[in-house]
Order: structure tokens, then sequence, then C-alpha cells
């Protein structure tokens, strides 16, 4: 098993990828997560890497609860 099938297997997506997805630098990413603009729940970090957790982002981005 490769890196990055464990993270599809969490349901992860890097920032980079994330942000790529939805035509938005890398830096916004960040900085709406630095304002609170996206929650924390949204994200997951594994020392210093930072990822979206797709299940949670998609209900943020529908108006869900998380």
């Amino acid at each position: 098993m490769t890196a990055q099938q464990t993270i599809k297997d969490f349901g992860t997506l890097s920032v980079k990828n994330f942000a790529l997805s939805i035509g938005k630098p890398i830096s916004t990413i960040y900085s709406w997560k630095r304002n609170g603009n996206i929650p924390k729940e949204c994200f997951m970090q594994i020392g210093r890497c930072i990822f979206v957790r797709v299940e949670a982002m998609q209900k943020f981005m529908n108006g869900q609860d998380l």
C-alpha cells in the first residue's frame, strides 16, 4: 500500500489537490483555515502535513452540520 492509497483510505486530500479541485490558490485555502472561514473539523494534521477531510468539507460546503 502506498502513502497515496493510505490517504485516500482516510477520505482526505492534500491542501494542494483540494485547491486545484476548486480552482483556488493554495494560499487562499490556508488563509481561509487560519481566519476560521473553514471550520477546523474540515482539516486533519499529521505531523506538519495538513489534509482536507473530504466528507467534512462536502458537508460544510453544502451547509450541513459537521
